[in-house]
């Protein structure tokens, strides 16, 4: 039997007869240690800080269990994950709906939480600018962090800001609750879009549910249920029921490398070829599904997940569609990502799913994942996939 002991910076053993002292010599890391436990194998671990540490009986490691690691953001503020960026430094920014901002340096964990940093505790979405600067969109507006110090900008022009775009200049474009559109530049702050007016039911039509750009140039502005919007720095284009456009609710938007538009609606997809818009009514293809993500996969491949029926894959020629009974963790999609091995990441109301093209592996809380609702996921420069979740931040060597 192994008897243990912690006291503020000190880690002993006790054998009966003799005791032993543990420090980074033998593996642990400096500072104050808060826990000791012995788990059902016998393996003993303690905490320090937003770190969990196990004793093989020589040497500490820091603790994973089956590749997943569930981070001590899990246990410390249990909370949704809404966001998450890594920076070209390698460093994760966290956004949570209660819990404000985290930042992750690989070693040390920074809380951003108080008046002074963040209008608000709920923090929607996070962009890194060409300068470094990290912003993000808060329920009671917008922040930017120089490294320095924060700076809250709240005005009309910057107010109900949910989603970020950074254009191909750079510039930085917020899309708002109401559907309003706002640009930043050298000049300051520019409207482009005023939010539609009436109550948040009457106005969440107008919502803009994804930006992006195509190689041209154009930056394409998807609605909840108002159309989409084209602006080609000098004009704007509106394309509504009138001229083509579904009257279904859309929720996702990605634009090829030929420019065609993928759209997921309530009932199933659209493409729009730059002159007209086609239902997509293929055979296999998720006909009257809600489709809520769509996502560029391995090679030409394109990745349409739904909310109820699984994911679908169109190769350019056929469809195939994948359900928890081939092995995906859960049928409601969250998110979808490619990694550069080749693999493409599902993350779903049931727990995280890996899929090779031809087997899928799956993952829940037994692995070591915080929550099984999957929120986020993001790849850092060292082959380490974060898992955002319901209840907490977890990662994984892949």
């Amino acid at each position: 039997r192994r008897d243990f002991s912690i006291t503020v910076g000190m880690r002993w053993k006790f054998d009966g007869s003799d005791w032993t002292n543990y420090s980074s010599e033998s593996g642990l890391g400096s500072g104050s240690y808060k826990a000791l436990a012995e788990d059902k194998d016998g393996t003993i671990l303690v905490s320090q800080g937003l770190t969990i540490y196990s004793f093989d009986g020589n040497r500490w490691t820091p603790y994973v269990e089956d590749k997943i690691s569930a981070s001590a953001i899990a246990s410390v503020a249990p909370d949704r994950i809404s966001s998450m960026v890594i920076d070209k430094y390698g460093n994760k920014w966290i956004g949570t709906s209660r819990q404000g901002l985290y930042k992750f340096d690989g070693t040390i964990w920074s809380s951003y939480l108080n008046v002074k940093t963040l209008p608000a505790s709920f923090v929607f979405n996070i962009l890194v600018d060409r300068q470094d600067n990290v912003w993000i969109t808060t329920t009671e507006g917008l922040a930017k962090y120089d490294s320095q110090q924060w700076e809250h900008i709240q005005d009309p022009i910057t107010n109900n800001a949910y989603l970020f775009f950074m254009d191909a200049d750079g510039l930085i474009w917020l899309g708002k609750f109401g559907g309003g559109i706002s640009k930043e530049d050298v000049k300051g702050w520019k409207i482009y879009y005023e939010e539609a007016k009436g109550g948040r039911f009457e106005r969440q039509a107008y919502d803009i549910a994804s930006i992006s750009q195509d190689s041209k140039g154009n930056l394409w502005f998807l609605t909840i249920q108002k159309g989409l919007r084209k602006f080609d720095g000098k004009e704007w284009t509106q394309f509504t029921s009138e001229n083509g456009f579904p009257e279904n609710a859309t929720y996702s938007m990605f634009i090829d490398k030929n420019d065609t538009i993928w759209i997921g609606t309530s009932k199933g997809i659209y493409r729009y070829d730059g002159k007209s818009y086609v239902v997509i009514d293929d055979e296999g293809s998720p006909i009257n599904k809600h489709v809520n993500r769509v996502s560029a996969g391995n090679g030409d491949d394109i990745w349409f997940g739904t909310w109820q029926n699984g994911v679908y894959r169109y190769d350019r020629k056929s469809w195939s569609c994948y359900t928890i009974e081939d092995g995906l963790a859960g049928n409601h999609i969250t998110n979808i990502l490619p990694d550069k091995n080749g693999m493409m990441w599902f993350g779903t109301t049931n727990g995280l799913s890996c899929f090779d093209g031809k087997k899928w592996t799956s993952y829940g809380t037994k692995h070591g994942l915080a929550s099984r609702h999957i929120t986020a996921l993001a790849i850092d420069s060292k082959n380490i996939l974060w898992i955002g979740t319901m209840g907490g931040l977890s990662s994984m060597s892949i």
